[in-house]
This record gives C-alpha cells, structure tokens and sequence, in this order.
C-alpha cells in the first residue's frame, strides 16, 4: 500500500486513495467510518479529475457519480455532459457512462444522495469492485462537477476509509473541494491533507506553491485550517501509509477529531491566492489500540478511569504552575515557619511529578510567603463532615484574603491553600475537582483544580500532594472506601496506599494522563502475545500490555523495579491486574492479581519466572529474562 503508480491517469498515491478495509481490520469495532465521499472542483475542456479507490477483503458494491447538469439547482455552472469512466487493473475501463440511466433512482434514494433529473446528461453507474480503482471525469466543455462515491448499503462489510484526489486549483469557486460524511456514532479522527509543494518530488510541475487547507462542517462553519504542516505529523503520515512530505514544505495537513453523524468538506484554495496542481487526501485514521482504550462510562463530572479525560481537569504535560497561599486560625495560629510548611511539598512534589511524566509536566510553585488569618476558628470550617459546598467557601475565603493582601493568580494554573499543619481540626487535605461552573475565582479567573492541605501533611509529605493533584488530573482513589483499606491495590500507586512502598502511578494511570505514548502499550490480540517490559519507572520501552476482556474491562502488565518512588520494593517484576473503568473511585476499579483481599499490601504479588496468572480466560506468563527486561506471554481467546 505505499507504492505509487505514475500512468496516463497521472500521479495516484495508492495509499491515499479511496479505499475499503474487510472484517478483519481493526476499525470494524468503531463506532464511526467515513461514507459518501465526494469531490466538487470546476474543469477545463478536455481536463479530467481524478478520484481512485481501493476495496480489499473482498468486493463491494459502489455508487460512482459524476454531476454537472445537476449542479445548476444549487447555482453553480455545471459541466454541460460529464462522462465517467472507471478503471481497474487494465488500461481499459471496466465501466463507463455519459448520461445515466433513471433505473438508478432507487439506488441514490437507498444511499441518500441527491436525485438527478430524468434525462439530464449527468454521469451515474454501479460497480462490484475487489482492488483498486480510479474514476475519470472530463468533458468536451467547461464546467464544474462533483464526483461522488457511495457504499451500497447490504453485502459484506468492507467500507471507505480514504480518498484524494488531484486537479488544478482555481481562486472563487474554483478551488478544489472534497466532502466526506462520517457514519455511526461518537467521534473520528481523520488525517487531512492539501498537497502542493509535495508533488514536486514526483516530477510534477506546475503545483499549487501554498496549499490553505479549512475543513467546514454542514452548517459551512469552519472547524479547523492549516496552511502549512507541522513535523510532528510524520508519524501520522507514516501510520495511515501516506507518502511524506518534504521537511519544511508549504505543503498543509492537520489532525482533526470529527463529531460522527454529519458530513463535512475539505476545501483547497492557495494561501497567497496562487493557482496550481494539488492533491487533497482525507484519510481515516485507525486506532491500532482501540479495543486498549477502555471507556470512561462514568456518571461523575470530578474523577474516573478511561477514554477520554475529562477535559476540564488539570493539564498532565508542560508547565503547570500552582499559586500556594497559607493560611492559619485564632484557635490554631501557626508557630511553624511558612519557609518550613512549604518545605514538606516542594521541591519534592514537583520532582516527583516530572521523574514519573518522564520529562512531560513541570510543575512549578509561587508561594504568597506570609500567614493569612481565617475569619473563623478551624473548628468553624466543618472539616469533620465536609461537602463541596464548605470545600468551596472555604477556598474562596483563603483566596480572597490572599488577593487582598496582593496575591496575583492571574498566571496561575491552579492553587495549593495550605492550612497550618498543627491545626488538629483539618485532620485531611483534599483535592478540588469543580465541574464547569462551580469553580473559585481569582483576579476575574474560575479555577477549577487545586488542592487544601490538611493536618496528614505531616505524615506524608510531598507524596500527598502527588496523591490529591493526581485527582485534579482526574485519577481516582484506589483505595477502598469502605471495610480493608487497601484490599485491592495495596502498595502499588500514589492512588492507593499513599505511606506504602511501591508509590509510583500504574502505568494504565501514566497512560490516561498523556504520560505514555501509544508506541508504548501493546494491545494483546488473540492468540498469543510475546512483549519484552521496560520498567516503569525508566524511560523509554513498552510499559504495558492490555489484554481487553469488553469496552471497559480488561488484564494489564506492566514491569515494576526498586527505582523512583519504588526504591525500596524487595520482589521486582511483572505486575498484573484487573480494570473496570465503570466502577467509581474508591470502589475498586483496578485490582492486583491474583485476587487475594487479605494481602493490604501484595508487595510479593510480582511475578517470578516462569509464573502464569490467569484471570477471566486472559493467561500472562512471565516467560523469561530479568527484572531489567521481563519477557511476558499474553494469551487472550
């Protein structure tokens, strides 16, 4: 699929073309899929636009139509007789058509396209098709067309997943256009791409110098534009087995995730008004770990386990930067030094984030260096039975106070209310997770993370911070909120046993917060898996493999060492356990296998050599190597 062919037809990126996967690929299990693709661009006489096809795993039949008569009710000047012809394997076409037939009236009704009217000179026909294609449209006058191709509804299920197509762009109505529907439900993403510059590598002259790019939705409001395409989108290319573009070409591409259920168009023009040969691509792009990226089916707004994060949580990668303020009580007037309280988090809290990020998140602190005096006694705050509503109040008192007294939180990310630590009526501090519209505010900003120290700062440190700002990333608690207290994790993770031993985030945990690239998790298919870990707590390798038992369960592997925040860990290895994303925090969404509650703190739980852990028909085997480098088998049914 990444070869070329340069014939009579012109350039045609066989990876770029209209294509249709079988049953056996991944994206059968999405939700979403591109449908009625089409291409509207204007024609000189005697021109011919190009829109080629794959179809493989088997045929499936198509719709193919070339309009220009039909143009007109919609005031455009359409080609007075377009003729269509589509080509396989052979220099032959296979089929052609010049004035469609009215017998396939049925069929545009069946796929929801627009009728033609009986006798009108516009191109239609229907086509099996197994392997690649191209439509050829022209005609003997000038004029604007739109070629369109349909999935004929009933058969096998091979679908679309691609298309380009390349013709000389004009200015005004004669750019070139190409509109794609997305089916299903839910969301898709695309890769999207104008190809000026990039032809050039191919012998191609006269090319479109600065392609612009704008992607409308059906209601013609822009949704996203690009003029020229960023290196990072390499890989991209690379995944969907799109050719590359040369580094630092005008060429434009973008990535853009698409609300399923509507149609959409990739428009064309040149940025500086130019004119030129372009290639406009829209490409599906599958997931390889979409069966990986369980659910958040969660019914709560603050935190939650699964795709997608809740967006209103704080940032993971970059710098986040945390406005600390300190405030104590006229019955628990500090006698510590602010320097000293602020001490028992930073620098600590901070490294800990970037050492477990990897590098991603930088998180940085601008304390206001003075005690602030709360109006009332800390018993007053009702810290013994809080909700969010004291939560809240009390956090926009400290603000306030803070704002008064010349606090600046204008470039501030988030907040950190540290209450003096020997005030034994705020015996916890917890996180700050508003929903949209119930955050605090400062200098005319909502905040809607944070987190409030409280008296077992003491005791824990800089790993309570890690713990409560991982909420406000929108982790959950691990630990169990009613009976054995650390039944189901133990030890392992910030979000379970905060004082324990094994304190670095999971890697499923690290991979929700953006922390692990996708190169980094394999998804286990049937039949057997064979990955080589990489440690958690080093950079670089596999972190994890995901078996998947539904859309929100699953078995998961990961290597631990005595490194980081694991330093004093006696038993390395593969660790295993099982995900439910649809069980709430503090309820037991993740559990260490084998299940045993009895074990608080399953320290032993590490795999050894040669060790099999079976759970709901998934078998993990630590096969061989060392506690540097495991080899684990994953056997799904």
């Amino acid at each position: 699929m990444m070869s070329f062919q340069l014939t009579l037809r012109s350039l045609i990126s066989s990876a770029a073309l209209l294509a249709v996967a079988g049953s056996a690929s991944a994206i059968d299990k999405e939700a979403s899929s591109l449908s009625n693709l089409s291409v509207r661009t204007s024609l000189v006489a005697g021109q011919t636009l190009i829109v080629g096809g794959v179809v493989s795993g088997g045929s499936k039949n198509f719709l193919v139509r070339a309009g220009g008569p039909a143009l007109v009710q919609f005031g455009l000047p359409g080609m007075a007789d377009p003729k269509l012809d589509l080509y396989t394997t052979g220099s032959a076409p296979v089929a052609s058509n010049n004035d469609w037939a009215t017998s396939l009236s049925t069929v545009f009704t069946s796929v929801g396209a627009f009728g033609f009217e009986a006798g009108s000179k516009d191109a239609a026909l229907t086509q099996t098709i197994d392997g690649s294609f191209s439509a050829l449209v022209s005609g003997a006058t000038a004029g604007t067309v739109l070629v369109e191709a349909y999935d004929v509804p009933g058969g096998s299920v091979p679908r679309m997943i691609n298309l380009s197509a390349r013709n000389l762009v004009g200015t005004g109505a004669n750019i070139l256009i190409a509109g794609f529907s997305l089916a299903g439900t839910g969301k898709k993403q695309v890769l999207i791409r104008a190809v000026g510059p990039g032809l050039s590598q191919f012998g191609l002259t006269g090319v479109l110098a600065d392609p612009l790019l704008r992607v409308f939705d059906a209601s013609n409001t822009l949704v996203t534009s690009n003029d020229s395409w960023a290196s990072r989108l390499s890989t991209t290319f690379t995944q969907v087995g799109a050719f590359a573009l040369p580094a630092g070409s005008k060429d434009a591409a973008l990535l853009a995730t698409l609300n399923a259920g509507t149609s959409y168009t990739a428009q064309v023009s040149g940025s500086d008004g130019g004119t030129g040969e372009a290639l406009v691509e829209v490409y599906e792009v599958v997931d390889p770990l979409f069966e990986a990226r369980l659910t958040n089916t969660s019914s709560r707004s603050d935190v939650a386990l699964g795709f997608p994060r809740f967006t209103h949580r704080l940032a993971t990668t970059g710098n986040v930067r945390f406005k600390v303020i300190f405030v104590d009580f006229s019955d628990a007037a500090a006698t510590r030094t602010v320097q000293s309280v602020f001490g028992l988090v930073n620098p600590a809290a901070a490294q800990n984030f970037a050492a477990m990020s990897y590098g991603k998140l930088n998180v940085t602190f601008d304390p206001q260096v003075q005690w602030l005096r709360m109006s009332k006694p800390s018993t007053g705050y009702g810290w013994s039975s809080l909700t969010f509503v004291l939560h809240k109040a009390y956090i926009q008192e400290a603000i306030d106070l803070a704002v008064a007294a010349g606090a600046d939180f204008s470039s501030a990310d988030a907040f950190l209310v540290m209450a003096n630590p020997d005030a034994t009526a705020f015996a916890n501090g917890p996180a700050f997770c508003a929903s949209v519209g119930n955050g605090v505010t400062a200098n005319g900003r909502i905040f809607l993370n944070g987190a409030t120290s409280g008296r077992d700062l003491l005791s824990w440190g800089a790993p309570w911070f890690n713990h409560e700002i991982g909420h406000s990333m929108s982790l959950v608690d691990l630990y169990a909120f009613t009976g054995s207290t650390h039944r189901f994790v133990g030890d392992f993770s910030l979000m379970g046993n905060t004082a324990g031993s094994a304190l670095e985030f999971l890697a499923w945990e690290r991979w929700q917060l953006g922390w692990l690239d996708d190169n980094q998790v394999v998804c286990a298919k049937p039949g057997v898996t064979s990955v080589t870990l990489s440690a958690i707590e080093s950079v670089g390798g596999v972190k994890m493999v995901i078996a998947p038992l539904s859309a929100t369960t699953a078995v998961i592997v990961e290597s631990r060492r005595a490194l980081g925040l694991d330093a004093t860990i006696t038993k390395a290895g593969p660790l295993v356990y099982y995900i439910d994303t649809s069980i709430a925090s503090g309820l037991g969404p993740i559990k260490v296998l084998p299940i045993d509650e009895s074990d608080r703190r399953k320290l032993t739980f590490t795999m050894s050599v040669g060790q099999t852990i079976t759970y709901s028909g998934i078998s993990v085997k630590y096969s061989s190597g060392d506690a540097s480098a495991p080899v684990v088998e994953v056997t799904r049914p």
